[in-house]
């Protein structure tokens, strides 16, 4: 997906991670990836999937935590019941996500993991001249 694709419809991002799970760990990730997505809240967001999409990275608004949550074919417990780290306000976050390596990456994400590493403009460019 593009950055135009940050506010795709949620459809497409279901059917991107859980294509993604499906090729990544052989089962159908289907369930799991509506799992991942119905954890998200208007303070909880899913970044994405880390280590062969074993685990599952969620970013607390309010918190500023990120919590590591294991993937598996079983329903997700509450994301405090994991490990987590604190963390900071969203340039931080952007910081983490240009660093980290990813199988799978939120589309509203995908801008930090860049080569440029900014957001797109609200025109949906980079703002690259």
């Amino acid at each position: 997906m593009s950055e135009d694709d940050a506010h795709a419809p949620t459809d497409r991002v279901l059917d991107d991670l859980a294509a993604t799970l499906s090729e990544r760990r052989g089962f159908a990730g289907d369930d799991v990836a509506a799992d991942l997505l119905d954890r998200e809240s208007h303070v909880v967001r899913l970044v994405g999937l880390t280590d062969d999409c074993r685990t599952a990275v969620l970013y607390h608004l309010a918190t500023y935590r990120l919590y590591f949550h294991p993937v598996t074919t079983e329903r997700l417990d509450a994301i405090t019941d994991v490990d987590s780290e604190q963390f900071g306000p969203a340039g931080e976050l952007a910081a983490f996500v240009h660093e980290e390596s990813w199988d799978w990456l939120h589309p509203r994400y995908r801008w930090a993991a860049s080569a440029e590493g900014r957001p797109p403009s609200e025109d949906g460019c980079t703002g690259r001249a």
